[in-house]
C-alpha cells in the first residue's frame, strides 16, 4: 500500500502514542462518511491509525518504509479501535454538554447505538467497494481499446497504457483498504455480541423514542 501515516496524520516520526491517537480524532472529523468524507481517505487514516499505535507494525514501516498486510491480530487491534472510537464519542458528549439529564448515555442501550452506527458504516463501504469495482472495470475496459501504431518502436514506453495500468492499481489498492474497513468492523459486530448493557431503570416509558431523540441529538446516526 502506498501510504506514509506519518504524512497522512500529520504527526512527527518521533510521534507519542498520545500524539498520534489526537491527530486521528482530528482528522477523523473531516474524514469520516458521516462527514461526507471519501470512504478510501477514511480507510487511509484508519490503517494509519493501526500501524503507528502498533509497535510492530511501526518499526517494520521506520525500517523498510512498507505497511505489513492486516492479519487477523491487526483486525483485531482495528476493532478494538473503532469500539473506542465510538465509546469515546458518547462519553465525550455527555461530558462536555455539562452533563445534561437528557444526553446521558446510561438512559440508552450503548450497545445498540454503537450496533447501528458500525452496521451504516459497513453499509456505506460496500457502497464505495461497488463504485471502485466499476471504475476498475471502466479502466480496464479503456486499456483494451488502445494500441500503438504499427510504426511505434518496439519496446517503445506506452504511457497510456501504464498511465490507466497506475489508476487501475489505485484503485484496487483503495477497495482493498475498504474490505479491511468491512472486515474489522463486521468483527466489531461480533465483540458486542458478547457485552450486555444495563439501562438506567428511570428511563422514559417509550424507550424506542428516546433513542431516536438520543442520536438526533448525539450525531451519532446519520439524518
Amino acid at each position: 500500500m502506498d501510504l506514509n501515516p506519518y504524512d497522512e496524520l500529520g504527526v512527527a516520526r518521533d510521534a507519542t502514542e498520545a500524539e498520534v491517537r489526537k491527530a486521528y480524532r482530528k482528522k477523523a472529523k473531516s474524514t469520516h462518511p458521516d462527514s461526507g468524507g471519501d470512504p478510501a481517505e477514511w480507510s487511509r487514516v484508519c490503517t494509519s491509525l493501526v500501524v503507528l499505535t502498533d509497535p510492530k507494525k511501526r518499526k517494520t514501516f521506520d525500517d523498510t518504509g512498507r505497511i505489513e498486510e492486516n492479519r487477523p491480530d491487526n483486525d483485531r487491534a482495528a476493532a478494538l479501535q473503532i469500539i473506542e472510537m465510538h465509546m469515546g464519542t458518547i462519553c465525550n458528549e455527555f461530558i462536555q454538554s455539562g452533563f445534561l439529564p437528557d444526553r446521558d448515555p446510561r438512559r440508552i442501550d450503548v450497545i445498540k447505538v454503537i450496533r447501528h452506527k458500525v452496521t451504516s458504516e459497513i453499509a456505506e463501504a460496500k457502497v464505495g467497494i461497488k463504485g471502485g469495482e466499476k471504475v476498475i472495470a471502466f479502466m480496464r475496459d479503456m486499456a483494451k481499446r488502445f494500441t500503438q501504431a504499427k510504426t511505434a518502436t518496439a519496446g517503445e514506453p506506452d504511457p497510456i497504457g501504464r498511465g490507466l495500468e497506475l489508476q487501475i492499481r489505485n484503485a484496487e489498492e483503495q477497495i482493498a483498504g475498504i474490505r479491511a474497513n468491512v472486515r474489522q468492523r463486521e468483527l466489531v459486530l461480533t465483540i458486542l455480541d458478547g457485552y450486555r448493557f444495563e439501562m438506567d431503570r428511570r428511563g422514559p416509558e417509550n424507550p424506542m423514542r428516546e433513542y431516536n431523540e438520543y442520536s438526533l441529538k448525539f450525531g451519532i446516526f446519520p439524518s
